[in-house]
């Protein structure tokens, strides 16, 4: 809760630019200097400062033990004694300030408004009208931040005040960042509307008097988070890119706080938007910030190592997770997450009861913390890894217990996290035969993720990223034009100086010739300087027309590329929507059929219509749309099937041994149709005693690729013959095999063994 505070009243304080006196955060080196410089200082103001300082230390570390509250009391009684025995009334009021908020902090609310309304009054009476408004603004503050929310409209009041004052004052832009109180309380009390709405006045407000720092990047932050949460990502890439371009234009009106806040918002709505690389990029710039400024490092992480694990490097993930909390050990809440953490690397690595402990340990402490620091998000995260590791396990009751903890909240969740929870429900429910509730739950999954992710505000993401990049190159190249400007007039002035002074010399020397060799001198230099510069005129033209078309060009060329690659994923998109269509149709029909043989057929038919639908949803999702990346796609086909059949608890085992290799379409549809057909085959008919494993191989050489499915199973029958076996199955794999123009093998000796090789058509992934 402490952590809570400090945000609330510091995203205050820094919007007025407040020094250190009522929020102050000091890093674990300036502490040790601070205890240093006791020793070395006098009965002084040094010496106040050094106390107040330590105080403020103890008062904002992480969590609320009762020993860190007495270390800053004690601290602060040491201050404003000094103050006193030094007849320094200034001082005392500073220090009373920190110290009202120690009540706040030790709830008693009650004695630190009384106390700053003392410091008020010795402001008012001294006349210092600056520090009057600041201290009704602190004041505004700490009841607004207080624990229970029982005394906001109180703090608005105080903040009106100070409004009044700041205005009195003439200093607009204080003024104008008051109204952030306002908007904090929508947003702290869950009228995020209300608060967009206060937050985006806030931010016109700031730029009309041209002012684009710390407090308008606060605003750009809140405005960013609120367009996330309603699934609206588009406006929170522009938002956050807005504050990114003011960082980069006015670095020094940024505290470090806020850089890692914008680096935060960023790489929260890549990893939403699902660029993993861009959110591992960002999160990568927010963790150092955070560390060194002694803030919440848990939510930067988590990103990081789900961005981590998304690109399939679980083993990094636990890497920098371990030293991260090596290097700032956690507190009790922040331990919720790592446990978390420590879970979904540990399910990546397949490393499942250790996974489960982890998961587990979250959430034994999460029912121990305050209701008051049950964060949605914290709620959200928590549930929703722990039942999809429930349902990765096929342990459909345990998922569906998790999920009941989640029936009083889930108003309060993202479009993002409902959406992923419509997920989990319909694969449970499917688990369970329930097929009608399951396809509902799917069809509300896929309303809202289409909604959030269409191609349009991907597209449209894309544009901002691209606008931002040629708006950043166009800064470069004004400011290189204008050095080049300055350059060349310096040289001119500099050369006509040299001439004049030239001029003079041979005027003093020679008067009687010099007027004659002058009017020379200078026709001739005239005369050079408009040919040269005519010259430099139509180099300078010719190279702006070539610049010119070269720009034409390349808007052309990406354009036909963005539009082509737009079609792509919308015919890919369409396609596997169909077939999950054709999908749902056949296990509808499912259920209506009794005749064994008939439910077999459509049960593989499904299967094979999945292996299609696999290949277009890969397509759709890669980026370039032409080719299959057969790694993670046999990878996906395996996990299907696997889930399908049961094949884990009848204890059959997958291993694969597949190259990184690119097909097009016409290649992997019937590679995938083959591959369906082997491994199904195998789970069903190859082990008696349900205890097996299957082989996959894949690989390529001398132009030829070479898939080989086996398994240690019983092996086919003595008489079998692949010329003479009729079978669906057999004959769609050999037709197959001459569509790919390539040889078909099967041995049965030890477990079955099929060898396809066919020729590898070379094919260009479109970046």
């Amino acid at each position: 809760m402490a952590l809570f505070r400090l945000s609330i009243i510091c995203c205050i304080t820094l919007f007025l630019g407040a020094g250190k006196v009522y929020c102050q955060k000091t890093s674990s080196q300036e502490l040790q200097h601070l205890r240093a410089s006791l020793k070395r200082t006098g009965q002084d103001t040094s010496r106040i400062d050094a106390f107040t300082m330590l105080g403020d230390y103890y008062l904002f570390l992480p969590g609320e033990r009762k020993d860190d509250l007495d270390s800053a009391f004690n601290f602060y009684g040491k201050a404003i004694a000094l103050s006193k025995k030094l007849h320094n009334d200034e001082w005392v009021n500073r220090v009373k300030a920190s110290l009202a908020s120690w009540y706040y902090e030790a709830e008693n609310p009650h004695q630190g408004t009384a106390l700053f309304k003392e410091i008020i009054r010795f402001y008012q009476k001294s006349g210092n009208r600056a520090m009057e408004a600041y201290s009704l603004r602190q004041l505004g503050s700490n009841l607004i931040a207080e624990k229970l929310h029982n005394h906001q409209q109180e703090g608005l009041l105080y903040y009106e005040q100070a409004i009044d004052v700041y205005k009195k004052l003439g200093d607009r832009q204080k003024a104008i960042e008051l109204t952030s109180g306002k908007a904090l309380v929508y947003f702290s009390n869950g009228k995020l509307e209300k608060a967009e709405k206060a937050f985006l006045k806030m931010h016109q407000d700031l730029n009309k008097i041209g002012y684009y720092g710390e407090s308008d990047g606060t605003a750009l932050d809140y405005l960013a988070y609120i367009a996330q949460a309603r699934g609206d990502f588009s406006a929170a890439f522009r938002y956050a890119l807005e504050n990114l371009e003011n960082l980069k234009k006015h670095p020094n009106d940024f505290l470090e706080s806020r850089k890692a806040n914008i680096y935060l918002r960023l790489s929260a709505i890549y990893l939403d938007a699902g660029n993993f690389t861009k959110a591992e990029f960002y999160a990568r710039q927010y963790l150092p910030i955070v560390l060194q400024e002694r803030m919440d490092y848990t939510p930067g992480l988590n990103i990081l190592v789900k961005s981590l694990i998304a690109e399939k490097k679980p083993s990094e993930a636990l890497k920098v997770l371990n030293g991260t909390i090596k290097n700032a050990p956690t507190d009790s809440v922040q331990q919720i997450s790592v446990f978390l953490f420590s879970g979904d690397i540990y399910k990546a690595l397949r490393y499942t009861r250790i996974a489960e402990k982890n998961y587990l340990a979250a959430l034994n402490l999460y029912n121990a913390i305050s209701p008051l620091q049950r964060k949605t998000y914290r709620t959200a995260n928590l549930y929703l890894s722990l039942s999809n590791f429930y349902v990765s396990m096929q342990e459909f009751e345990k998922a569906k217990k998790v999920l009941e903890h989640t029936d009083q909240t889930i108003q309060t969740f993202t479009p993002l996290s409902k959406s992923k929870l419509a997920l989990v429900r319909s694969k449970i429910d499917s688990a369970e035969g329930r097929y009608l509730p399951a396809l509902k739950a799917f069809q509300y999954y896929k309303e809202l993720s289409d909604t959030i992710f269409d191609i349009q505000k991907s597209h449209q993401m894309s544009q901002l990223e691209v606008t931002l990049e040629v708006r950043q190159k166009q800064d470069k190249i004004n400011l290189l034009s204008a050095q080049n400007k300055a350059s060349l007039a310096f040289a001119q002035k500099a050369k006509v100086e040299r001439n004049i002074t030239f001029i003079g010399i041979l005027i003093a020397l020679v008067f009687s010739l010099i007027t004659f060799f002058s009017f020379r001198a200078k026709i001739r230099s005239n005369r050079l300087l408009t040919a040269r510069q005519q010259e430099i005129n139509e180099k300078n033209a010719s190279l702006q027309t070539l610049v010119n078309e070269k720009e034409v060009l390349l808007a052309e060329k990406e354009g036909l590329i963005e539009d082509k690659d737009i079609l792509l994923k919308e015919v890919h998109h369409r396609v596997k929507n169909n077939l999950q269509i054709v999908m749902s149709l056949l296990s509808t029909q499912l259920e209506y059929l009794e005749n064994s043989e008939a439910l077999q057929a459509l049960e593989e038919s499904q299967q094979r219509v999945q292996a299609i639908a696999l290949i277009h949803q890969k397509l759709y999702r890669d980026k370039g749309g032409v080719s299959v990346q057969m790694q993670s796609y046999i990878a996906d086909m395996v996990d299907d099937l696997d889930s399908s059949f049961n094949a884990r608890k009848r204890n059959i085992k997958f291993e694969l041994s597949v190259e990184a290799i690119h097909l097009d379409i016409d290649q992997a549809v019937p590679v995938g149709l083959v591959l369906n057909e082997a491994i199904t085959n195998a789970i069903k008919y190859a082990f008696r005693d349900d205890n097996g494993k299957v082989n996959i191989a894949v690989s390529r050489a001398k132009g030829r690729v070479n898939i080989k499915i086996s398994d240690n199973g019983s092996g086919l029958p003595d008489d079998f013959d692949l010329n003479v076996s009729n079978t669906l199955g057999m004959e769609m794999m050999k037709g197959l095999t001459k569509q790919l123009l390539g040889t078909f093998e099967i041995s049965g000796r030890g477990g079955v063994s099929i060898l396809l090789s066919f020729p590898y058509r070379e094919k260009v992934l479109i970046a």
